[in-house]
């Protein structure tokens, strides 16, 4: 990643101290440490244990302000001096807000109870994290009188050996400087090549309204549905991820509860009237290094395109390779009605706890999405899904919910027939209720062609195998499917059928 390249001023109120320091012999301390970070104050460049992390050039400029006067209260005036000029445009409380969130993101810091960056309710901002300044080399001194009793081919000797020492000093410096640059992006791209196995935290919901937890783990968990249409990739499912929200393990351990995933994304969502913002972070899963971050905003009627986004940026950062059919889909995003996919978001929420009354419910929403935005696939596929689970269940009677799946699924299918969930949802009917195994084999094969991290498919294709007594071939699925979904009670619970079947 290259460095931001600007010139950062010098903060309001330090002119005597700036220009002391400007006369100085004194040199300027150019870099900070604090916590596990390095900030370059000439370059607005941030490290983590080595490794840049992506910082936006505004949000950049104004962690530099406030770590460059750490312990200082700074306040909304002298950042919007400092950082967009005197000429501040109207705009400049959004710009700000939004550096500050950037900042507190990457930093992942949390703005109630902070290590980093403390608000100063109507007045400013203070950087509290101590702050450690590497020690200056010192000038070097004045030359003092040669010295008595050299003669001058000893002179010239030592003359000579020095050059050669400062150069030598140089090339290792520079050397060490080239190095410590180049290294991390080495390592990053080698070690990227090597992700096979991905979790996606629950996305913090930066609200602070409960009411809207819903959102947040809807976007999480299409996130999840995007990224696990990469070949080659696993991807936890959601139910299994979802007890980590709000956790205090570390990322080593949860990416180690979790089957010892290679890689772990966690970040924020928060959503300000039409205005929907997402940060994302991939982390390596043994070092608790950052590999990348970004940030993302846009418009609600933009939501897919949003999510397309992140999902894009970090199948590029793992590396993994999608297929043409696939980068199409990330490229190319429907619109949606707002409302229409808010109500989708709901049903995923209730439908997704596979009770009586979260089955209902997420039907319910299903419909309202449907009845919103008549174009919209998922919402079809989701209560496709959802009547399939009733069914199998007993919560509703087979025989009046599955011809109801059939025909979400095929009106999904009909909309997009990229939706493995619709190919699941299909196969199940076939086999439960049409009692043709071909069509139903077909459709679950279909299903995981399209995702090959699919569980529910992996679940109820394994489920099929057994009845029909095919044990190795469903001992295959089910595996496939606890390794997806390893701390899912209903996905343990389901994948003994093959041994009950086998009477083991």
């Amino acid at each position: 990643m290259g460095r931001s390249g600007y010139n950062l001023s010098l903060p309001l109120g330090a002119g005597s101290r700036a220009r002391s320091l400007l006369l100085s012999t004194q040199p300027i301390v150019q870099e900070i440490a604090f916590g596990e970070y390095l900030l370059d104050l000439r370059t607005g460049e941030l490290r983590r244990n080595g490794v840049v992390v992506k910082l936006q050039p505004q949000p950049a400029k104004v962690l530099t302000v406030l770590a460059g006067r750490a312990g200082e209260i700074v306040t909304r005036q002298e950042l919007a001096q400092q950082v967009w000029g005197s000429e501040t445009y109207v705009d400049f409380e959004h710009g700000l807000n939004y550096a500050i969130q950037q900042i507190r993101s990457v930093l992942d810091d949390d703005p109630k109870n902070p290590r980093f960056l403390e608000t100063i309710p109507k007045r400013g901002y203070r950087f509290i994290a101590p702050v450690i300044r590497p020690a200056p080399e010192p000038p070097h001194a004045a030359q003092t009188a040669p010295a008595k009793h050299l003669n001058p081919p000893d002179h010239r000797l030592r003359r000579r050996f020095g050059y050669s020492a400062v150069a030598v000093v140089l090339f290792v410096v520079i050397a060490a400087l080239v190095w410590g640059y180049l290294r991390p992006r080495w390592l990053g791209t080698a070690h990227a090549g090597r992700i096979q196995s991905l979790a996606v935290l629950p996305l913090r919901n930066l609200s602070n309204d409960s009411s809207q937890e819903y959102f947040s783990d809807g976007m999480t968990d299409e996130l999840i549905t995007d990224l696990a249409k990469s070949d080659g990739l696993r991807v936890i499912s959601h139910t299994s991820v979802e007890r980590y929200k709000g956790t205090k393990l570390s990322l080593p351990e949860i990416a180690r509860q979790l089957g010892g995933v290679d890689a772990v994304v966690e970040g924020t969502v928060l959503r300000a009237g039409d205005r929907i913002r997402i940060t994302a972070q991939l982390i390596d899963g043994r070092s608790d290094q950052h590999m990348w971050a970004d940030s993302y905003e846009r418009d609600t009627r933009d939501i897919l395109a949003l999510q397309n986004d992140v999902a894009r940026d970090i199948a590029s950062e793992v590396a993994i390779k999608l297929r043409p059919s696939q980068q199409e889909r990330l490229w190319t995003a429907h619109g949606v009605t707002p409302a229409a996919h808010e109500a989708y978001l709901k049903g995923i929420f209730d439908g997704s706890k596979l009770t009586p009354e979260g089955l209902q419910s997420g039907i319910g929403h299903f419909d309202e999405a449907i009845k919103l935005d008549a174009e919209y696939a998922p919402a079809y596929a989701g209560k496709a899904e959802a009547y399939g689970w009733a069914a199998g269940l007993a919560i509703m009677p087979a025989a009046d919910v599955l011809p109801r799946a059939r025909v979400s699924a095929n009106k999904a299918l009909e909309l997009d027939d990229t939706l493995s969930q619709a190919h699941h949802s299909l196969a199940w009917v076939h086999y439960a209720l049409d009692w043709d195994f071909n069509a139903a084999e077909a459709q679950f094969k279909r299903a995981l062609e399209l995702n090959a991290s699919d569980v529910t498919a992996h679940l109820w294709y394994g489920m099929f195998l057994a009845e029909r007594g095919r044990i190795n071939e469903s001992l295959v699925e089910m595996k496939r499917a606890r390794e997806l979904d390893p701390l899912s009670l209903m996905v343990n619970a389901l994948a003994t059928t093959p041994l009950l079947e086998s009477r083991q």
